[in-house]
């Protein structure tokens, strides 16, 4: 229990340090004891009014994982988007930090969801942004 509100007031520091506003972050318990993937995340409007992610992802160990992003429209409905349909695969190298940057294709995209599956197991972040 301990490991785990420890981990809940880790993730809350790292949420004030970001850009977002309202941040989100649910996931299952054996990854919360295991190694915590998602480092960071951060979300802007670009100069085209379009919803940017940045996400920081980083493991003491290698591993396989997929990730899919999903755009949510400011009502929390999902925005469907061709390019980001499916998960996408990914080698995360042992102690090495990926940086994956998105643009949704919708201008009504105001929320993101992000779902990462690693040795059946998953993770999901959600991030509001908020004018």
């Amino acid at each position: 229990m301990k490991k785990i509100l420890l981990f809940t007031l880790t993730l809350f520091l790292i949420s004030c340090t970001n850009n977002s506003n309202n941040v989100n972050t649910n996931t299952n318990n054996n990854l919360k004891q295991n190694n915590t993937l998602i480092k960071n995340m951060k979300t802007r409007i670009n100069d085209n009014n379009l919803l940017e992610v940045e996400l920081t992802l980083q493991s003491s160990s290698t591993k396989d994982i997929m990730y899919k992003i999903t755009w949510l429209d400011n009502d929390g409905f999902v925005l469907k988007d061709a390019l980001s349909d499916n998960y996408q695969s990914l080698r995360l190298n042992a102690k090495d930090e990926i940086v994956i940057k998105k643009i949704a294709a919708d201008i009504r995209a105001k929320d993101v969801k992000i779902d990462i599956k690693s040795n059946s197991k998953t993770t999901t972040r959600k991030d509001k942004y908020n004018d």
